[in-house]
């Protein structure tokens, strides 16, 4: 009789042992043929709008510009506040300030200036009047 219960104690013992140790993972992320990782979501934010406001910021060693964008065919009291990593101004260098604009940022805040995260600019697109209507 002690003979069955050492080997149910036994095996006990293995199994919680092996559930303890066992590292396994039900999927992966895999390589295309290519050899490039896929993405299955876009990392990046697009805003069209005109630019109705900015001031720059800093924190210590970090800078960074607070853009307000007035969202084209939102209610004129909506407004979008942004806060960019860096001097984007360049960017938008010889543009018409009057001019709508469609940004492409990161989504994802890579720093944070005094507790705010800041995203990287990406791209600038000046849009012609005509194109909107």
């Amino acid at each position: 009789m002690k003979k069955p219960l050492t080997k149910a104690c036994a095996f006990l013992a293995m199994l919680i042992l092996t559930s303890a140790i066992a590292h396994c993972s039900t999927s992966s992320k895999k390589q295309n043929s290519l050899g490039v990782l896929n993405y299955e979501d876009n990392k990046n934010t697009y805003l069209m709008g005109e630019v109705v406001d900015g001031a720059e910021v800093s924190y210590g060693r970090h800078e960074g510009i607070v853009l307000r964008f007035q969202p084209s065919y939102t209610p004129l009291l909506y407004t979008k506040d942004v806060l960019f990593c860096g001097d984007v101004s360049s960017k938008f260098d010889g543009l018409n300030p009057n001019a709508v604009f469609v940004v492409t940022y990161e989504t994802e805040a890579h720093e944070s200036i005094n507790g705010v995260g800041c995203h990287i600019l990406k791209h600038v697109d000046l849009i012609k009047e005509q194109e909107i209507k």
